[in-house]
């Protein structure tokens, strides 16, 4: 009998695994589990090989299946637990609250131009570890893409169609990595562009702790990729026209902050020069009071403004939520294309 074992020849060895296989029981465990499958398919390839002269009772052979399809896989993607699009409309996540109110204001700005003149929504997210989400054995890029994509980061132009072109900026604060994750308008041309982004403007930041300024810095330089288009071609140097932190509207002003400060000086020069003059002590000392109050009401005015701005842009309280806020909010329909860069501190 040699090796057959009493079960006969090779060609019925065949035919009954290719019986046993095509049982309706098999098969359906068979179609939930695509490395059951692959089994399968090789059992029934090399079934001499595999198991010469020997076949499974199905009684053995059907938990061994079943074991099978909860194995997980290298290439069997993980299940995330990922918030819900926020309700609240807002452009800035920061769940593991290291964003100031000042980081946030000046994000809004950001996220503001780039979504209203330029149909690029730049969603910025901070979490504590990817763990929490269900994430802890993924890749950055991984988690990124998966994220983006549940998230469907995009915007529709005025025809209606789709703009996927949208750019998320996560960042994993335990972890100690952050990703630029891109739409797939962008495809992989801008890859090393947003690499560079990464690791001239935002990991040295990130490696002091200073996740307000990498954050910001970031953006801004997201802000000229989107101004520029994902059909351009990307500038070979993006420090010559990256902002840092701290640049506003307020700065470019017909009268920044700094100005009324030369106000005020003037009026006390001129203050100054009235009791040294006394022929012009009046037209001087009116002079100097005039500029002193109008400087002191300007810089009233302006600090005014940036409080209301800054409200606008953070929610307060607390809240994870803050940045553009839009009331139509951000999940366009779009998908990650794959593109984008990491950085690790």
């Amino acid at each position: 009998m040699g090796c057959s074992g009493g079960i006969g020849s090779g060609r019925e060895l065949a035919s009954g695994w290719s019986g046993w296989f095509s049982h309706p029981l098999v098969r359906l465990f068979a179609l939930h589990s695509p490395i059951l499958s692959g089994r399968i398919l090789l059992l029934q390839i090399l079934p001499g090989r595999i198991l010469p002269g020997r076949i499974l009772h199905p009684l053995i052979l059907l938990p061994l299946l079943l074991l099978g399809t909860l194995l997980p896989a290298g290439g069997q993607a993980q299940t995330l637990s990922l918030p819900p699009i926020p309700d609240d409309g807002f452009f800035v996540q920061d769940l593991a609250h290291v964003l100031d109110g000042r980081a946030r204001y000046e994000l809004g700005l950001i996220q503001e131009e780039a979504f209203q003149a330029h149909h690029t929504p730049i969603i910025v997210v901070t979490i504590p570890r990817r763990a929490e989400f269900g994430g802890g054995g993924m890749s950055m890029e991984e988690f990124a893409t998966g994220w983006f994509d549940h998230w469907e980061i995009g915007a529709r132009g005025p025809d209606g169609a789709l703009r996927n072109q949208g750019i998320l900026l996560l960042i994993s604060v335990g972890d100690r990595e952050a990703r630029i994750e891109l739409g797939a308008d962008w495809g992989r041309r801008w890859d090393a562009h947003a690499g560079r982004i990464m690791d001239e403007r935002m990991v040295p930041a990130f490696q002091e702790g200073d996740y307000d300024k990498g954050a910001v810095e970031g953006a801004w330089a997201l802000l000229a990729m989107a101004e520029l288009g994902p059909d351009a071609a990307p500038p070979r140097d993006p420090r010559r026209w990256v902002r840092s932190l701290g640049d506003s509207p307020l700065d470019s002003t017909p009268l920044p902050l700094w100005g009324t400060g030369i106000l005020m000086v003037t009026g006390l020069v001129l203050i100054g020069l009235s009791f040294r003059i006394p022929e012009h002590r009046t037209v001087l000392l009116v002079a100097g009071v005039v500029l002193i109050i109008g400087a002191l009401f300007i810089w009233f005015l302006l600090a005014i403004l940036a409080a209301l701005i800054g409200r606008r842009f953070d929610s307060g309280g607390g809240s994870a939520g803050g940045g553009f806020r839009s009331s139509g909010g951000f999940g366009g329909g779009g998908f990650s294309g794959g593109g984008g860069a990491t950085g690790r501190w």
